[in-house]
């Protein structure tokens, strides 16, 4: 039985084909973060509880990252439509029906899962890019036809900003526009 190529990947292989130059820009935002943290709390009286949680959370978005990375992209496009519908219902029970929604500072954006809070736009971005990825590929051949090339684009980009609109999240669309405009591009 022969193995994929894809199956074959190490976190090693993976890592020696990185940009150097990435990972020190990883690196340094990875500090400045905690170091921004730390400046930020000092005078709290639970400062330390806040920087190993803040620490807590760049290693779990880290470690994510990593699975996200060794993942072959042809899961990424096998799964595309789920991870986009799934992004778009969590982004629904964001809004004040939900039981589940929580509101801060006049804006439904976060989920109460119990032990942590979520919020789904972010988790939208990378579902947007895997989604009009896809969709940019799927339709490769037919791009020069008129409205081709903008139709799989919208149909991507639409909810996600609809949503994001009732949500008052005016960063996540902005955010939107630059990955659209940018996989537009590429």
């Amino acid at each position: 039985m022969v193995k994929s190529e894809a199956s074959e990947q190490t976190v090693g292989s993976v890592i020696k084909k990185m940009d150097l130059w990435l990972l020190g820009a990883i690196g340094i935002l990875c500090f400045f973060g905690l170091l921004f943290v730390n400046n930020a709390t000092a005078t709290d009286s639970d400062h330390f509880m806040k920087l190993i949680k803040q620490s807590l959370g760049l290693i779990g978005g880290l470690f994510l990252g990593l699975i996200i990375l060794l993942t072959p992209t042809t899961v990424w496009r096998r799964h595309a439509k789920s991870i986009y519908w799934l992004t778009m219902l969590l982004m629904a029970l964001c809004l004040s029906f939900s039981p589940i929604g929580v509101q801060v500072h006049g804006a439904n954006r976060w989920l109460n899962l119990g032990f942590m809070n979520i919020q789904p736009s972010e988790i939208a971005k990378f579902a947007l890019v895997v989604a009009t990825a896809t969709n940019l590929a799927n339709n490769e051949g037919e791009m020069a036809l008129p409205g081709t090339a903008l139709s799989p684009v919208i149909f991507c980009f639409l909810p996600i900003a609809c949503l994001a609109y009732l949500q008052t999240d005016l960063g996540t669309i902005v955010v939107a526009i630059v990955l659209v405009g940018a996989l537009m591009i590429i």
